[in-house]
């Protein structure tokens, strides 16, 4: 099975293909407000390059997010277009699920992304596996929350933006540039499709998490450890 992955929800856009797990290439940019001009270009150099045909794709993987609303409105609407002209499978994975899964090797990691407002996106993860689901949270909310969890590495531009107030604390910060990669939304996309199916078409939609009903404070908390 070929599985094409999409991943827009930071400024680095990413495209990916895979053969059942098998990764055959992967195409990153790296520009902010560039994901519009540089995705579909970008899947046709990669399919171009790895010599196959826009036909031959049978499933598309796309990140949800957290993150940029402008891109994961970019990289969805792209994802659902070349399924319903492909007639392909769509496989939706949140985009903090692919970044963790490359963390994996880290025993728990909690992924931060600047959500603006002074609020940050919050995912908790143990050896690449989520613990609970993601939220929006003040810094002052993750501190309170973790406070019991010191041996937590926090990662992400949101930990790199209040590095400050987390290493005051105590906590432990990796200052490595942290991004969601399509070959990991792919092959998460892969693995899910053959345990639940594929996704609904119409129906699926982007992680913004900032909805309405957000609360002041941040919105819901975590579920404990």
């Amino acid at each position: 099975m070929k599985v094409l992955g999409i991943e827009t929800s930071t400024h680095q856009g990413s495209v990916a293909l895979l053969e059942n797990e098998r990764l055959l290439g992967e195409f990153l940019w790296n520009l902010p407000r560039s994901h519009s001009q540089k995705l579909i270009p970008s899947i046709e150099s990669l399919l171009h390059t790895l010599e196959i045909e826009l036909k031959e794709i049978e499933t598309i993987c796309v990140g949800l997010g957290p993150g940029s609303f402008t891109g994961l409105r970019v990289g969805l609407s792209v994802a659902k277009g070349l399924a319903f002209s492909l007639g392909a499978k769509i496989v939706g994975i949140p985009s903090f699920d692919a970044l963790a899964w490359d963390l994996k090797e880290k025993d728990l990691v909690c992924i931060l992304s600047d959500a603006k407002r002074g609020l940050l996106f919050f995912g908790l993860y143990k050896k690449g596996k989520r613990i609970g689901d993601l939220t929006v949270l003040s810094p002052e909310e993750v501190l309170s929350f973790l406070k019991d969890t010191k041996d937590v590495t926090l990662i992400g531009d949101g930990a790199l933006l209040y590095r400050h107030i987390f290493e005051k604390e105590g906590f432990t910060i990796d200052p490595t540039p942290a991004y969601p990669r399509a070959s990991k939304v792919a092959l998460l996309g892969f693995k899910k499709i053959l345990l639940h199916g594929e996704d609904n078409l119409s129906s699926l939609s982007p992680l913004y998490l900032m909805a309405p009903a957000l609360k002041e404070k941040g919105g819901q908390s975590p579920p404990p450890l």
